[in-house]
């Protein structure tokens, strides 16, 4: 019943195999659930019911949550980039601030997939700052915000990449466009689900006790 609330899952051993601990989490309440899998059925058994606002990483399991409003984990989409700067030798970059690379090794930098990482970022990181900014704008200016946050992004992930790690990560994100800037258009939805990732932490911790 909450307006908004966050997922998360990851794998957990239990009885020599592997399943799933599924977590769902809100300001109020948090809500544990292992299972078999993480597939779409999973998935839609953990939030059976629920008709409000989900943030979670992306999988395409959560896709069968068909009555929430979907926002994709913008941290989630930064480690699909940091893990292609970390795998040429640079260290990773944040979403929040504007930096330049910074190379651990030599070699031939990716330029074309460093100018794709650094036009994502910067329209994510334009609307977590302009929601922080104006919390209580009009449900008109944020639906406004939100169709120019999506028309921008989109133009962009589909310019001709070539670069295969950009050619990639340009499809994830634009099968999940709608879902990166929910948070835009609907106050108090979480652009991360850092508060469902905690509360996974915290019960994998508590099962090794």
């Amino acid at each position: 019943r909450t307006p908004s609330a966050q997922g998360d899952e990851t794998g957990m051993p239990v009885s020599g195999k592997t399943e799933w601990l599924w977590v769902g989490t809100s300001p109020t309440l948090t809500v544990y659930h292992i299972q078999a899998g993480r597939s779409g059925d999973a998935a839609a058994t953990m939030w059976t019911g629920y008709r409000g606002k989900q943030t979670h990483d992306g999988l395409d399991s959560y896709n069968s949550v068909d009555g929430a409003e979907h926002q994709m984990d913008l941290v989630h989409a930064n480690r699909w980039l940091q893990k292609v700067e970390a795998s040429h030798g640079i260290r990773p970059m944040g979403l929040l601030k504007t930096e330049e690379p910074t190379y651990q090794r030599a070699g031939r930098p990716p330029k074309e997939f460093l100018r794709f990482a650094a036009g994502v970022r910067s329209r994510l990181r334009a609307e977590v700052r302009w929601v922080e900014r104006y919390p209580k704008a009009t449900a008109g200016t944020r639906e406004r915000r939100y169709a120019r946050a999506v028309r921008s992004m989109g133009r962009f992930l589909a310019r001709e990449w070539r670069d295969e790690d950009a050619v990639r990560i340009a499809d994830e994100l634009g099968q999940r466009l709608e879902t990166l800037f929910t948070f835009v258009r609907r106050p108090g939805v979480s652009w991360n689900s850092n508060e469902a990732e905690r509360e996974v932490r915290i019960a994998v911790v508590h099962r090794k006790i």
